[in-house]
């Protein structure tokens, strides 16, 4: 994107950017914002997107080793981190405005664990966990 935006609750890096510039291009050329359109973009952008192919984060926290190549990193104070229609998508369920940031990030995965990921994000009581899922809570100071 050519404008910086700030962010009050929560700020998506790597793939979450992705979708995002995808949507807004199809919103610039008239479509309407939908959960619809946020999967197909999603789906597009996971399965064609140079973001899980050639992930290029890095989350220093202090006190532990680098994690490399992440292809999605998500920072929050607020649960949920977004609605996908009226179902809230809670990948850092324990995220609240009375403790410090909230990280979730996904190192490379296929398509099978990104499901699984997805679905333990959105279950009833979120818990993503496994291979390449990485979550912190309370932090002072992610970079």
């Amino acid at each position: 994107m050519d404008s910086p935006r700030w962010f009050v609750f929560t700020a998506g890096l790597g793939f979450d950017a992705e979708v995002l510039a995808r949507v807004e291009a199809r919103r610039a050329s008239g479509r309407r914002s939908t959960g619809t359109l946020y999967v197909k973009e999603a789906t597009t952008a996971f399965l064609l997107g140079r973001e899980r192919r050639r992930p290029a984060l890095t989350l220093r926290l202090p006190g532990e080793p680098d994690l490399e190549q992440l292809f999605l990193c998500l920072v929050s104070n607020v649960s949920p981190w977004t609605y996908l229609g009226a179902r809230p998508v809670n990948p850092s369920p324990e995220a609240s405005f009375d403790t410090g940031l909230d990280v979730f990030a996904l190192g490379r995965m296929g398509p099978l664990r990104m499901l699984h990921t997805l679905r333990q994000a959105l279950a009833r009581e979120p818990d993503a966990r496994g291979r390449g899922v990485h979550r912190r809570h309370d932090l002072e100071e992610p970079r």
